[in-house]
């Protein structure tokens, strides 16, 4: 029996798969650029939903299989827009810990969180909504997102004891329900047969989760969505419950693969067990972290990388933490020392220390740097129940500049249900184990669980003189240029003891969750002397496009954004009233004092400056990254300086602030106050206005020397066996094996694509090049292994194909080239990559190369159908041979 997910691809071949409806991208937070495989997860639901032959009963029941980091709450919100829109307003969220609660609540109701994750306004269907948070269903808005936050066991508890405010299942009886559970695979005790069940399943068994089908139950259209990283389908039980229910599978080991994660490094020490050996490697690590924060400062990037020393239990987290405080304080460069000559040490140690030693940062300096950093005010224990709910907001919020922190003392609180992308760094601070047989235990499990919340990425983008694609900041970006200092900055290091049982049994369980530590294979991949040597290699270009922001329009103007904003002040006067008075049933409202006279003031804002001063306006403009010059030279091409920015009439100089107070005449501060409010709503349109973005049309030159080094690549490979990636052709079975050695036209020695590209390969040197030989002085493949990226002409989104084909024209005089983009495609992915296809189809057409010397230079840019064997034969086939001709 397939996979639900499994049908829903079929129903693509079929064209039965549902789009996704622009209004649920429009109300999510525009921060959040949606990423492939979250789009592809709404469109299955949104196929499931509408589509009732793929449901073996009325009920709608699903579970979204999702690693962790991989947005699932932003799947959340989005599918709270898709289900409003089809009548639904209750929607009851439920987890197992109140932290997560708290943390949920966080970032479906608070517009100040940076992880809030609608838009600043919803609108749907030309009406705006909230968001709004409730104790029950009883007296909710019928027009708003009624959202009930509870955890699994006080669900159970409101329902089944009567409290006043408080739900009852009588409100799951009369309207239909949206129930959203997070961290699912906690309801999975009742599934497993009672042998198995541990004692704490057990009592799940008898409450919660009973309840929570109860619940479900109640109501024919009431609707179950369940959201998870771990579900456990070893489990045969399990297996049958799910099989009709995962509507979207995608694992840790896909979100790692397709490069949304860090790369996962154990850094194994062999320091005394005691106090002092753990404080050395807690030294190490925060030497290790501090070395990823310069790197990141000396590229401009603002980040604050974070440590987690990892305790047994809370009495051991407690008293080492201060022991930890006072050795950091005793630290002296000695300690440092026996480090740095440790006859044993890393790679990654040794490169740091040179790093240390060019930028001349003594032992001496180095201490005071960590005894700033690491100071007891910038560390926070999260294991104090008295203040979890604080603490668990402030660990949820370590990436905002604001938040102080670098280092965390933890045992289990994080373990579940934790967001955090600037954890670089793990310490195990004991040296026990729990496993038999080989088998990792429980402990060694949930350290498996803490490292993949690590995992997530920090995103981060840097200038690399061609416009970056915003979602790109969002990827790994030098698995293949080993050298690159910023690849530390991508990686999670866990600092444990060396020793080898542990480590096989952490290997096991990283295995289980979808990461593979210290379990690939790196290859070399030379580029050929003889390519090194062509004209071709140190005179040629790549030809390639840049995203670039929308602009307004092609004039200075600002139409878009409203002309005119209000801001009120309260009177602050203080009234009483008595409501019942003796002989009376309802107050006369005559008994109420009327409010005192109101007074405006109207300006426009160039007439604020004129009379306040430039600083009046330009200070609260400048806590805004939208009106820094770059961005706003973006946006309005013609726009000469900041200053015209705030004082023409074409820009906000031209805005009009209405201002109504209690008072005669204004202050500086109620000035100041109404300009903050009017700059930061300004500051929203504008965000909403600058989203979108393009792929231009002309093409600029690169150096191909300058992406294609003559160093060749590195890049890691992950198990590499059969026909699969990191496999060079050659040792390929007979079906895909070439020898690229061999062939001349191919610039790279080997071939260690995945086997879609090595069909290609092989299949363009049987069919295409003899012809294309006869027509062109010279051909030329190359592999392009992230080097070269494109950007879509309609919304900017990035494409990075897998081969170039370079073409030499047979013409004397004139050093004339066809620059070729091709890309293998699986069947599989033919129609969720459709755009891609298209795309390349527009570049003859479209794409303007740019050259510097026209006279004796000539290019032109093509793309061309996937090739995809048996699908696109016929339409690749034509492509060649229109090359050919």
């Amino acid at each position: 029996m397939a996979w639900l997910y499994e049908e829903i691809d079929s129903a693509k071949k079929y064209g039965a798969y549902k789009p996704l409806p622009p209004y649920i991208k429009e109300n999510l937070n525009h921060s959040f650029a949606l990423r492939p495989y979250q789009e592809t997860a709404f469109c299955n639901f949104i196929t499931y939903y509408e589509t009732p032959s793929l449901r073996s009963t009325n009920s709608i029941h699903t579970l979204f299989h999702m690693a962790t980091g991989s947005g699932k709450t932003l799947i959340m919100a989005g599918l709270m827009l898709y289900l409003y829109k089809q009548g639904y307003r209750n929607f009851l969220f439920f987890v197992n810990l109140s932290q997560i609660v708290k943390k949920t609540e966080d970032n479906f109701l608070n517009p100040a969180s940076a992880k809030y994750l609608f838009a600043q306004k919803i609108n749907i269907d030309g009406k705006e909504i909230h968001v709004r948070k409730v104790n029950n269903f009883q007296d909710c808005n019928r027009d708003d997102i009624n959202v009930l936050f509870d955890t699994t066991a006080g669900l159970h508890a409101d329902l089944f004891t009567v409290k006043e405010n408080m739900p009852s299942i009588d409100d799951f009886l009369q309207d239909k329900t949206v129930l959203i559970a997070d961290e699912a695979h906690h309801l999975n005790a009742d599934t497993k047969q009672i042998g198995t069940l541990t004692a704490e399943e057990l009592e799940q068994k008898k409450s919660w989760e009973n309840t929570v089908k109860k619940i479900r139950g109640s109501n024919d259209k009431n609707i179950m969505l369940e959201f998870t990283a771990t579900c456990d389908i070893q489990n045969p039980d399990i297996e049958a419950k799910y099989q009709d229910k995962i509507i979207f599978d995608y694992p840790l080991y896909k979100f790692r693969n397709d490069k949304y994660s860090k790369d996962i490094y154990t850094l194994r020490s062999d320091f005394e067990q005691d106090d002092d050996g753990r404080f050395m490697r807690c030294l190490q690590a925060l030497l290790v972290s501090q070395y990823k924060l310069k790197v990141f400062q000396d590229n401009y990037i603002n980040a604050k990388p974070v440590v987690l020393f990892k305790s047994k239990v809370i009495k051991e987290s407690q008293t080492f933490r201060a022991y930890f405080a006072k050795r950091l304080e005793a630290l002296t460069e000695t300690d440092i020392e026996r480090l740095r000559k440790n006859p044993s040490q890393d790679e990654l140690i040794a490169g740091m220390f040179r790093y240390y030693d060019s930028k001349n940062l003594t032992g001496d300096i180095l201490c005071n740097e960590l005894k700033t950093a690491f100071a007891p005010e910038f560390c926070i224990d999260v294991n104090d129940t008295k203040d979890a709910e604080k603490n668990q907001l402030m660990v949820n919020s370590l990436e905002d500049s604001s938040n102080p922190f670098r280092l965390i003392f933890e045992v289990e609180k994080l373990d579940e249900g934790w967001d955090c992308l600037n954890l670089f760094d793990i310490v195990r601070l004991y040296e026990t184990r729990d496993g038999k047989d080989n088998k990792p235990g429980k402990s060694t499990v949930k350290e498996a669980q803490l490292i993949g919340r690590g995992a997530r990425y920090f995103p981060f983008a840097i200038d690399t003189g061609r416009a970056q694609n915003p979602q790109e900041k969002f990827l790994r970006k030098f698995d293949s240029d080993i050298d690159n200092p910023l690849r530390i900055c991508e990686q999670l290091h866990y600092h444990c003891q060396n020793n080898s049982k542990y480590i096989f049994e952490l290997n096991t369980a990283l295995r289980a969750i979808g990461i593979q530590a210290d379990e690939r294979v790196r290859r070399h991949n030379d580029i050929k002397k003889t390519f090194l040597q062509e004209e071709l290699y140190t005179t040629g270009s790549v030809f390639l496009n840049e995203v670039a922001v929308k602009t307004f329009s092609s004039v200075a103007d600002m139409h878009d954004v409203p002309n005119e904003y209000a801001y009120s002040f309260a009177s602050g006067i203080v009234q009483s009233t008595q409501m019942l008075q003796a002989g009376q049933d309802i107050v006369s409202l005559e008994a109420v004092k009327t409010a005192p006279k109101t007074y405006t003031v109207v300006k426009k804002i160039h007439e604020l400056v004129t009379e306040l001063g430039y600083n009046m306006v330009y200070f609260p403009l400048s806590r805004y990254s939208v009106f820094s010059f770059a961005s706003l030279k973006n946006i309005f091409p013609s726009l000469h300086s900041l200053k015209e920015f705030i004082t023409s009439d074409n820009y906000i100089g031209g805005k009009t602030l209405s201002i109504t107070s209690y008072d005669v005449s204004l202050s500086a501060f109620q000035y100041n106050v109404a300009i903050e409010s009017m700059i930061k709503k300004i500051a929203e349109n504008m965000c909403v206005e600058t989203q979108s973005c393009i792929g231009t049309k002309t093409f600029t030159p690169t150096p191909i020397k300058k992406l294609f080094s003559a160093k060749g690549t590195d890049r890691f490979y992950s198990n590499p066996h059969g026909d699969g990636e990191g496999v060079a052709q050659k040792d390929c079975s007979a079906l895909l094996m070439f020898d690229t050695t061999c062939a001349p036209w191919y610039v790279y020695e080997h071939n260690y694509g995945t086997t879609e590209e090595k069909k290609f390969v092989k299949h363009f040197a049987q069919f295409y090049l003899p012809e294309l030989e006869k027509k062109y002085e010279k051909v030329r493949l190359l592999r392009n292994e992230c080097q070269a990226s494109l950007y879509a002409f309609n919304d900017g989104a990035c494409f990075k194909p897998d081969f170039l084909l370079y073409l030499k024209n047979k013409q004397t005089g004139a050093y004339s080239y066809t620059q070729v983009f091709i890309e293998p495609k699986g069947q599989q992915l033919l129609l969720q990559d459709k755009w891609k296809e298209d795309f390349l189809l527009e570049l003859q057409k479209s794409a303007q190369p740019i050259v510097q010397h026209k006279t004796d230079s000539k290019y032109s840019i093509w793309g061309v159908h996937f090739f995809c064997k048996p699908d696109r034969d016929k339409e690749f086939e034509a492509d060649m041979n229109n090359l050919c001709r």
